[in-house]
């Protein structure tokens, strides 16, 4: 098995010519006929890819999104016809948790002034 992350003007060139499916996330499946034909090359020869892992049974990839359009792939990696797998992704957010934090102190600062400025207002404007 073969999984890659590509540009996907790349991914479109190098499948260009070869009947392949495609997922689109609005519409599902956009295609029902899978790869039945094979790539000019395997995508083991490949200079396109940014990310790609490839092996027998599970496989981690780890890539860091960058600007631009991309596309994963998977196949077999010596790119025959008629591939099954099963394919779930997952991202991280490493910075989420001081951001919650950040918020949280801001939140309680607000708590703790928010009444201090009240009553100051209103003594202010009760002793005129």
């Amino acid at each position: 098995m073969f999984a890659g992350i590509a540009g996907t003007s790349d991914v479109t060139a190098y499948l260009n010519g070869v009947p392949h499916g495609r997922f689109d996330e609005s519409r599902g499946m956009a295609h029902a006929s899978m790869m039945r034909a094979r790539p000019p090359m395997s995508p083991m020869r490949g200079d396109i890819w940014a990310a790609s892992a490839s092996g027998t049974g599970e496989l981690t990839m780890h890539w860091g999104p960058r600007p631009g359009e991309w596309s994963l792939v998977v196949m077999n990696a010596d790119a025959r016809p008629e591939v099954r797998a099963d394919v779930s992704l997952g991202a991280t957010a490493p910075h989420l948790h001081a951001v919650a934090i950040g918020l949280l102190a801001g939140g309680v600062a607000a708590l703790v002034v928010g009444p201090v400025v009240i009553v100051l207002a209103f003594r202010r404007s009760s002793s005129r």
